[in-house]
């Protein structure tokens, strides 16, 4: 007799191992398995922002095409505009002196103004002063009188005093454009 049969007990115990491994198996083939469905949970969450990623992807290069267009145009501006910088400096410039020349104009025209305003008051002081009755009427040069219709007799002085302001002060006015 060569080999031995194993025994009863020996299968027995043989068979307890067998299935102690099946279960052993079993158990981590059920963790696997739950990993593998966590896994692939986790994938197609994944795949899921993968896509979202894609879009947000082709949003943002249809964002920077856009972008570029725009930057592109505001370049062009931007060129036109610094050609334009010179031309309006040199308005500005044309501008200022024409400021100042105006000004001393201004100035001018208020100091002629003022010395006619001077004048005007001068000869009416002349013109009221004038007016009056002389003091001393008997030693005096006797006035002649001018008659007119218009008004009662006036000295002949009054009046070719009048009419000597009345030229002066058209002759202002017409310097001013004014109409009397």
């Amino acid at each position: 007799s060569g080999a031995e049969k194993p025994n009863y007990e020996q299968l027995q115990s043989k068979l307890e191992q067998v299935n102690n491994e099946n279960e052993r198996l079993k158990v981590r083939c059920n963790e696997q398995q739950a990993q593998i469905d966590e896994l692939e949970t986790a994938n197609k969450a994944l795949n899921k922002n993968c896509a979202n990623y894609d879009d947000e992807i082709q949003r943002l290069k249809q964002d920077n095409r856009r972008l570029k267009q725009e930057a592109q145009q505001y370049n062009q501006k931007i060129v036109h505009l610094s050609d334009e910088i010179p031309k309006h400096k040199e308005e500005i410039q044309r501008i200022k002196q024409d400021n100042r020349r105006l000004t001393q104009e201004a100035q001018k025209y208020d100091q002629e103004r003022q010395s006619l305003n001077d004048k005007i008051q001068r000869l009416e002081q002349e013109i009221e002063r004038l007016k009056r009755p002389s003091a001393s009427s008997s030693g005096r040069t006797k006035l002649s009188f001018v008659a007119s219709s218009e008004s009662p007799r006036i000295p002949v002085a009054t009046f070719a005093m009048t009419t000597r302001i009345s030229i002066q002060i058209m002759l202002i006015s017409s310097n001013f454009g004014l109409q009397i």
